[in-house]
């Protein structure tokens, strides 16, 4: 699925470039994104919310860059800083929160599920 949603994005953005809308490609890329909320929920329900805050902010970030794009707003430096650049920090700042993640899972110093603090404290 992911990745017919991201061929879809790429097919459509090179192909029909001038055809279709902006917000066509940018969707498609955005839905890709937020296609991993199935596993950060799971994540979250075993290991809870902060373990997974990481990935919300980096989706919400990513997100909010995605809005400003399609908005073409705001330019802040004409011709020098606009929408595009500004998403680009955007993309940046999700980049650092899924590393972040990602350096917190490989690190193994997950927090201890409840069902694992409930066999600790009966002795098993």
């Amino acid at each position: 699925m992911r990745t017919a949603l991201a061929v879809t994005g790429i097919v459509l953005r090179i192909m029909f470039f001038s055809a279709l809308p902006p917000g066509v490609g940018t969707a498609c890329f955005v839905l890709l994104g937020w296609g991993g909320a199935i596993s950060a929920f799971v994540l979250w329900r075993r290991y809870g919310g902060d373990f997974v805050k990481s990935l919300v902010f980096g989706g919400i970030a990513y997100t909010l860059g995605a809005i400003i794009l399609l908005a073409e707003w705001p330019v802040l430096i004409t011709g020098v800083i606009g929408p595009h650049e500004v998403w680009h920090l955007a993309v940046l700042t999700d980049l650092g929160f899924h590393w972040r993640f990602v350096w917190e899972f490989a690190s193994g110093t997950m927090p201890v599920t409840k069902l694992a603090q409930r066999t600790m404290q009966e002795g098993y």
